[in-house]
């Protein structure tokens, strides 16, 4: 993040930006945001799409698009093998992995 003019906070582990960031300097910002802020700040459009291993859905957290990806496959406990959010989907495929539910 080389800009000099641009704003950067974190307030009750919430990152918060204001223009202009770009896209690529917003999702490295999200890499410092926990798995349970995302899940319960990000809006999605409530559309599940099956891909290969599971389902992803996609959200919108503060004017980024990201991507969640929940397996379909659980651990003995009963939770997806991987729950986690993503900065890209291409394809297909998702990449670019920004944080997992811990378990």
């Amino acid at each position: 993040m080389s800009r000099e003019n641009n704003r950067i906070g974190v307030a009750a582990e919430k990152i918060f930006f204001e223009e202009p960031l770009s896209t690529s300097d917003k999702l490295a910002l999200l890499s410092l945001t926990p798995w349970f802020i995302l899940v319960g700040e990000a809006a999605t459009n409530g559309v599940d799409v099956a891909i290969t291993g599971g389902t992803y859905l996609i959200y919108n957290y503060n004017g980024t698009t990201i991507y969640r990806f929940i397996s379909t496959a659980s651990d003995a406990n009963g939770y997806p093998v991987e729950d986690a959010f993503y900065a890209t989907l291409s394809g297909g495929a998702l990449s670019g992995k920004i944080c997992q539910r811990n378990t």
